[in-house]
C-alpha cells in the first residue's frame, strides 16, 4: 500500500489508496490529476498490516461517504476499497446532560426524546425530571429511561438518565442513589464506561445540604471501579472563571464569569479524585467531568442552543472516544398474533393454509427416538410457517397521542428560541421573549388538548372490550388509564439485605434462591405405600382421537403463555379436528415406543433437578397416595400447623382436627378465586370485599377523575368499564338479603 497525493482545482486533498499502483494513477475523473511529489518530497509512503504511517490530504467526508472508489484496472469488485470503513477507525460515543426543569408534565418526556433522537445522543443525563420513586421504563420508540426520585411522592429534584437502543443493548447495572444521583456502567471497548447523573443543590442552599450531597457523591464515585471510564454530568449549580490557578490539572482557562461557592466544591471535588472538567465557551452551570486517566477521549464539548423543550437551560453535549458493545445478546422472542382468529375470515383462511401443509407432511414410521423428535419438529413447523403466513406476529404498537399541530407549534417555539439566542438587540430580544412564552403556553394547551382526546379514545376502547368480554384488553387499558408505570426492573437484595442492581447478578440470586427452596434432603426412612385392594381401571390403549379432541377442547386454556416451541393454545383450537389428525400419529409413536421429544430443554438458570414438569397428570396421584397412606413425612412433605385452617359449613359446632398431637384452628371464612366463602353462606363479606376492591379500582386512576381536561360523559364511560366490572364481579352467586341490599 502507499499514499498518493491528488490535487483538484480548488483545494488540495489526502487519499489513502490500498490496491492502486502508482502506474495507474492517471486514471482519476476528469479535472484531477496526481502529484506525487506536490506536497511531499518523497513520492512513496508505505503503510505496513499494523500501522499506519503520516498521509497527505484527505478527499471530502461527502465524497467519502458517498460511494466507495474503485480501481477502473482492478477485475474483481473485491479488489474495491470502501473509504468509510478507513475513516470510522475509532466509534465516538455521543453523550448529553439537560436540566429539563420537569419532566412530570403532559408531553415533556416525548419532546425531549425527539431533541435527543435530532443530536443523534446514544446517552442523555436529565436533571430535575420530578419523578417519584425508582426505577426502568421503556419508552415507545424503544429507548430505556432509568430513573431515581424521591421517596416521599413529592415531585421535586430527581434525575434520570436516557440510553438509545444501541446504548441500551450495552447496559450493565444502575444504582439509583437519592434524588440527585444516579450511576449506570455500561460495557464499552477498551474499558468500561461508568456514568454518573447529578442535580447539585443551588448556590443559595444551606451548607449542610451541600455537604450531604458531596458525600453521598464521593460515596458513589468510590464505587466505580478504578478501570472504569467514568463520566461526571449534569446541573451541578456551579461557576467556574477563567482563572485556573491551582487547577491547572482540574480545568483550562476557558471558563467565563466568576468562581461561585459551589464551583469551588465542585473543582475541589475534581482535584481530590483526579477529574478533569470539560471546557466550553458558555457561562454556564452544567458541566462535564471525566477521570484524568482519559481526558483526551473526552472532545467537542459544545452548547446546544437551539435545542428546546421549555427549559432555561440548555442541552451540553460531548464526544466519547469508546465503542458500545452489547452485554448479553437476548432471545427476542415473537409472539403469534393470535387475536387475528377471533375474524372468522382469517380463521378460515388459516384453517385451509394448514389443511394444505398437512396434506404435504411425510413422516415415516421408524421406531427410533429420532424418529419422534423429528416427527414433533415437522408438526412445530407447520404451525409455525402457517402461522407467519396468515396471522403474523404482535407487534406492539404505541400510539403517538401528539398531534402533527401540536408539533409544528413546538418546532415555531424552537425557532424563536434559536432567534432569541442570536439576537443582540435588548429591543428585539425583549419582544421575542413575550413570543417564546405566549407560544409555550399554546403548546401546554395543545399537548393538553391532544391528552384529553387520546384519553378519551382509550375509553372507548376500554367500553368496548368490556362488552365483548375481552378482560384481557380491558385489564391493559385500565393500566394504561391509571398512569401507573409498571417497573421492568424491581432491584432484588441479597441475603445480607443490600440491594443487587445487576441484571445477572438477580439472575443468579433468584436461581440460587430456588436451589434451597426446592432441595429436598434425603429422607432417613424409605416410604412403604401398600398396594390397593382394589385395581384401579386405567386405559392402557394407545390414544385414541376423542382423547385428543377432549383434551384440545376443554383442558387447553386460550390466553396462556406457550412453552419452547412458541405454539401457544389457539393454534390448535382454530381447528380442533385436524389438529386430532395432525398430533394423532405423533402420540401412538410415543406411546407404543415409550419414547418422548427431546428438542424441549430448560432454561439455562434455572434446571430441573428433581420432581416432575408443570401440566404433569402425576403430581395430583402422588400427592394423594402421599397422604392417604401417612407417608408425608417420610417423603419429606409436612402439613404446616400454622397455615392450616379448617371451616365447617352449616354445623353449630365446628370439627376437631388435630395434626401431629397440634389442633387446627377453626375459621368461618376462606378466600376461594378472588370470592369469599362463608361458613353460613351469606354473602355480607364478599359483597364488602368487593366494594374495598372497587374503590382501590376507582382511586387508581384519580388523575383522570380529578382533571378538568376530560369530560363527564368520558369519566363516566371510563367507571363502567373500568369501575363497575370490578364492582360486579362474581355477583350471580351472591344471596341477597334486605340487609346485603342496604351494604350494596
Amino acid at each position: 500500500m502507499d499514499i498518493g497525493y491528488l490535487a483538484a482545482p480548488s483545494r488540495i486533498h489526502k487519499v489513502l489508496e490500498e490496491t492502486m499502483p502508482l502506474n495507474a494513477r492517471h486514471a482519476w475523473p476528469t479535472g484531477v490529476w496526481i502529484c506525487s511529489g506536490a506536497c511531499n518530497p518523497s513520492p512513496q509512503l508505505w503503510v505496513n498490516s499494523n500501522k499506519l504511517l503520516p498521509c497527505g490530504y484527505l478527499w471530502e467526508k461527502e465524497r467519502l461517504r458517498s460511494k466507495p472508489y474503485r480501481n477502473p484496472l482492478s477485475e474483481t469488485r473485491q479488489e474495491a476499497v470502501h473509504t468509510r470503513s478507513i475513516l470510522n477507525i475509532r466509534t465516538k460515543m455521543r453523550v448529553g446532560f439537560w436540566n429539563v426543569r420537569t419532566m412530570y408534565e403532559t408531553g415533556k418526556q416525548a419532546q425531549v426524546l425527539k431533541e435527543m433522537k435530532e443530536n443523534r445522543l446514544h446517552v442523555l443525563g436529565i436533571s430535575e425530571c420530578r419523578w417519584t420513586d425508582c426505577g426502568k421504563n421503556i419508552a415507545s420508540a424503544g429507548e430505556v429511561i432509568v430513573y431515581s426520585g424521591r421517596r416521599d411522592n413529592q415531585h421535586h429534584e430527581g434525575v434520570a438518565i436516557i440510553l438509545s437502543k444501541t446504548a441500551a443493548k450495552a447496559l450493565v447495572e444502575y444504582h439509583p442513589v437519592n434524588e440527585r444521583i444516579i450511576r449506570i456502567r455500561l460495557k464499552t471497548k477498551p474499558v468500561q464506561t461508568s456514568v454518573i447523573q447529578i442535580y447539585a443543590p443551588t448556590n443559595e442552599a444551606k451548607n449542610e445540604i451541600k455537604e450531604e450531597f458531596y458525600g453521598a457523591l464521593q460515596a458513589e464515585f468510590q464505587k466505580v471501579p478504578k478501570q472504569d471510564l467514568t463520566i461526571i454530568m449534569g446541573d451541578l449549580n456551579a461557576k467556574v472563571e477563567s482563572d485556573n490557578v491551582c487547577y491547572e490539572k482540574v480545568m483550562g482557562r476557558y471558563g467565563c464569569g466568576s468562581m461561585n461557592e459551589n464551583g469551588e466544591k465542585f473543582t475541589e471535588f475534581c482535584g481530590n479524585n483526579n477529574m478533569v472538567i470539560g471546557e466550553r465557551d458558555e457561562n454556564q452551570i452544567d458541566h462535564i467531568a471525566i477521570n484524568g486517566k482519559w481526558k483526551r477521549s473526552l472532545q467537542d464539548v459544545r452548547v446546544k442552543r437551539g435545542a428546546d423543550v421549555g427549559s432555561d437551560h440548555h442541552l451540553v453535549t460531548a464526544h466519547i472516544k469508546l465503542k458500545l458493545i452489547k452485554v448479553a445478546p437476548k432471545s427476542n422472542i415473537r409472539r403469534i398474533n393470535t387475536g387475528k382468529l377471533r375474524e372468522n375470515k382469517v380463521r378460515q383462511d388459516f384453517r385451509l393454509e394448514l389443511k394444505n401443509r398437512f396434506q404435504v407432511l411425510q413422516c415415516g414410521d421408524v421406531e427410533n427416538e429420532e424418529v419422534v423428535d423429528e416427527h414433533w419438529g415437522k408438526i412445530c413447523n407447520l404451525f409455525s410457517e402457517t402461522s407467519k403466513k396468515t396471522l403474523g406476529f404482535k407487534r406492539q404498537v404505541h400510539k403517538e397521542w401528539i398531534t402533527p399541530d401540536t408539533w409544528k407549534k413546538i418546532d415555531k417555539r424552537k425557532d424563536l428560541k434559536t432567534k432569541l439566542c442570536n439576537t443582540h438587540s435588548e429591543g428585539i430580544k425583549e419582544r421575542l421573549r413575550e413570543q417564546y412564552s405566549n407560544c409555550n403556553r399554546d403548546v401546554k394547551k395543545a399537548t393538553k388538548k391532544d391528552r384529553k382526546s387520546f384519553i378519551e379514545g382509550m375509553a372507548r376502547e376500554a367500553e368496548k372490550a368490556a362488552s365483548e368480554q375481552r378482560m384481557g384488553d380491558l385489564y391493559q387499558i385500565t393500566k394504561k388509564l391509571s398512569g401507573r408505570k409498571r417497573k421492568t426492573n424491581i432491584p432484588v437484595k441479597d441475603k445480607q439485605g443490600n440491594l443487587i442492581k445487576s441484571e445477572r447478578q438477580q439472575d443468579e440470586r433468584w436461581r440460587k434462591h430456588f436451589e434451597e427452596v426446592l432441595k429436598c434432603p434425603e429422607p432417613n426412612e424409605l416410604a412403604h405405600i401398600q398396594e390397593a385392594d382394589i385395581d384401579l381401571e386405567i386405559e392402557t390403549e394407545e390414544p385414541s382421537k376423542a382423547e385428543i379432541h377432549k383434551a384440545i377442547t376443554t383442558t387447553l386454556k386460550n390466553n396462556k403463555a406457550p412453552g419452547n416451541d412458541q405454539l401457544p393454545a389457539e393454534l390448535f383450537k382454530a381447528d380442533p379436528n385436524l389438529a386430532v389428525d395432525i398430533l394423532h400419529l405423533l402420540f401412538t409413536k410415543i406411546w407404543n415406543n415409550n419414547t418422548i421429544s427431546t428438542t424441549c430443554s430448560s432454561d439455562a438458570c434455572f434446571i430441573e433437578k428433581c420432581g416432575v414438569r408443570q401440566g404433569c397428570v402425576m403430581p395430583a396421584l402422588l400427592f394423594i397416595l402421599a397422604i392417604d397412606w401417612s407417608n408425608a413425612e417420610k417423603i419429606g412433605l409436612k402439613i404446616n400447623t400454622k397455615k392450616t385452617e379448617v371451616m365447617s359449613l352449616n354445623t353449630k359446632q365446628p370439627a376437631k382436627i388435630q395434626v401431629d398431637g397440634n389442633n387446627l384452628s377453626n375459621t368461618t371464612t376462606f378466600n376461594y378465586l378472588g370470592s369469599i366463602v362463608t361458613s353460613d353462606g351469606d354473602a355480607d363479606k364478599d359483597i364488602k370485599a368487593r366494594l374495598s376492591k372497587a374503590r382501590g379500582a376507582f382511586i387508581s386512576p384519580k388523575n383522570i377523575w380529578k382533571t378538568n381536561d376530560i369530560s363527564r360523559r368520558t369519566k363516566i364511560r371510563i367507571y363502567n368499564s373500568c369501575v363497575l366490572s370490578v364492582l360486579l364481579h362474581g355477583a350471580e352467586c351472591w344471596r341477597m338479603t334486605e340487609g346485603d341490599m342496604q351494604t350494596f
